[in-house]
């Protein structure tokens, strides 16, 4: 859950539909339970169907899903790696360009004519802080391999 402009935003561990709750009175001692998931990201190799050629290194917070799915994140030379295999392997249904100026991924999705703004942002694990972008996490069906 998440307190946001007076509203809660209430999020189902492993993913589902977000519950919104206006007008919110917060009674005094009120407080945001600990989901009891690690906030720690672990390194893995996360996939799309299984397919050898969208099968990448990322980090992920275990026991943090979206529908039952992985929510990787990339550091972003291999971000730019997924982008190319997207614009190879999909290129039907999506294009993705990497703007390195505004540190972000626009990724096109040509049925729809939408597109997605996928921003970087700064993770440490062990220690060290990594530029990551979170590719379609909790959109995509990402699966730990």
């Amino acid at each position: 859950m998440r307190l946001q402009d007076g509203h809660a935003c209430i999020f189902p561990v492993g993913g589902g539909i977000v519950t919104r709750v206006c007008n919110l009175k917060v009674r005094e001692g009120f407080q945001i339970a600990d989901s009891g998931i690690p906030k720690t990201y672990k390194k893995g190799f996360f996939t799309i169907d299984n397919d050898p050629n969208l099968t990448f290194e990322g980090y992920a917070i275990p026991g943090d899903l979206w529908n039952g799915f992985e929510k990787p994140v990339f550091e972003i030379q291999v971000a730019c790696n997924i982008a190319e295999a997207v614009n190879k392997e999909l290129g039907d249904y999506y294009h993705c360009v990497r703007d390195n100026e505004n540190k972000c991924f626009t990724l096109k999705e040509l049925e729809n004519d939408y597109t997605n703004e996928l921003n970087d942002f700064e993770i440490e694990v062990d220690g060290k802080k990594l530029e990551v972008v979170s590719f379609m996490a909790s959109n995509w069906c990402w699966e730990e391999v």
